[in-house]
């Protein structure tokens, strides 16, 4: 594929991808912080060119196979405080537990919560990166581990439910995103 292809493809598919995790992480958090009104606005319009940006930025960087340690920096800081909004930064909820996956798994005929289960699984593979070298046990165990602290920490924190579901999206998650960057090797530089 020729550069400007790469470049092409890694900003329609980021402009959709951001866009998705806007409308359904980002725009609900930012109401918690912004009143209505032209401040409100602003940092919407912000927030979806951000998301845009920092999705079209990671395909590239996975397309290209390379990256430099400062951007790699920088994009790892940005995705867990993205990470932290979207998961931490919430209205409360209370402390609620769905212990049986079967419960969200019946309302994925919903068209919300199937983008916002796909989302939950697209949304862990950029941790794969961190597990890349890992056996796959190891991998498993790994992302077992961070899914069960993600969501004790939103029970104990009342900023989410404790959602099983979500523990068996996040695991494939993590999963796919370390087989996605063993395959790609991406050289740091």
């Amino acid at each position: 594929m020729k550069k400007y292809q790469k470049q092409l493809v890694s900003l329609l598919a980021g402009a959709v991808l951001g866009y998705l995790v806007y409308y359904f992480f980002l725009i609900n958090t930012l109401s918690l912080f912004f009143t209505p009104g032209l401040l409100s606005i602003v940092s919407s319009a912000l927030f979806l060119l951000l998301s845009m940006v920092g999705c079209a930025a990671i395909i590239y960087l996975l397309l290209e196979k390379r990256v430099s340690r400062w951007m790699l920096v920088l994009l790892g800081v940005t995705y867990f405080i993205a990470l932290f909004i979207i998961l931490f930064c919430r209205h409360r909820v209370g402390r609620i537990a769905i212990l049986n996956p079967l419960v969200g798994l019946s309302q994925l005929g919903n068209w919300e919560m199937l983008m916002q289960s796909l989302l939950n699984l697209l949304m862990f593979l950029p941790m794969g990166f961190f597990f890349r070298n890992r056996k796959p046990w190891q991998v498993l165990l790994g992302a077992l581990g961070i899914s069960l602290f993600i969501e004790g920490m939103q029970y104990l924190t009342m900023r989410g439910m404790f959602d099983t579901l979500d523990i068996l999206l996040y695991i494939p998650g993590i999963s796919l995103g370390a087989l996605l960057f063993r395959l790609l090797r991406p050289k740091i530089e």
